[in-house]
């Protein structure tokens, strides 16, 4: 078997050490959460010190989409939950 990536090791991690008596729910919202733990990081920073024009806007763009990512997981990580 191949491994995994850390990326996708932390998702599996979580999935499987959420305990599933009340259904498989709180363990897929366990893994939403690590995987946008992995793709979009809350302390995400794009900053990479360009000055060129449209650099500063770009990585603003880039800050602001990461968390929209993060937070649509969250959100279908809460509905989950809230099952």
């Amino acid at each position: 078997m191949t491994k995994l990536s850390p990326a996708a090791q932390e998702v599996v991690n979580a999935y499987t050490s959420t305990p599933i008596e009340n259904g498989a729910k709180p363990a897929l919202a366990a893994a939403l959460r690590a995987a946008a733990d992995q793709v979009a990081p809350w302390d995400f920073d794009s900053d990479s010190g360009r000055l060129d024009d449209g650099a500063l806007e770009f990585e603003a763009g880039q800050d602001c989409r990461n968390e929209a990512i993060r937070l649509e997981l969250f959100a279908i990580a809460d509905e989950l939950e809230a099952q």
